[in-house]
């Protein structure tokens, strides 16, 4: 069975080798020229979804205190989904400005450098 499998893929090989051998160049799907463009991509979408889960998450401790009607174990409840809330929410906007300290570090190190000897700029 192996055999078999074997030869059946290394006949595919050689009967689609002249198609890939003849492709002019390989385009970029994702659109990123460089490894910081696609991060910025990545942090971009990440910042589309997490907003609104912020807001979401928020109405919800709202609404988990409004309909606790002075329940304790339920205000009890509704205050930690509160402080959890707020704790994420924090953590997400410190990652957010780390990554914009971190990329305006590499583009001023970068410019200050001078980028002399034919190197190639990949600023972020």
């Amino acid at each position: 069975m192996i055999q078999i499998f074997t030869r059946v893929a290394a006949s595919a090989t050689l009967l689609f080798l002249p198609f890939v051998a003849s492709a002019e160049s390989l385009k970029n799907p994702l659109g990123y020229g460089t490894f910081c463009g696609l991060l910025k991509g990545i942090l971009n979408v990440l910042i589309a979804l997490g907003l609104p889960a912020m807001v979401f998450f928020l109405v919800l401790a709202g609404a988990r205190f409004v309909f606790a009607r002075g329940n304790a174990d339920k205000l009890k409840d509704a205050r930690q989904n509160l402080l959890y809330t707020i704790i994420g929410i924090a953590m997400f906007l410190g990652v957010w400005v780390v990554a914009a300290v971190v990329t305006n570090m590499i583009n001023s190190l970068q410019s200050s450098s001078g980028n002399s000897g034919g190197q190639i700029s990949s600023s972020c």
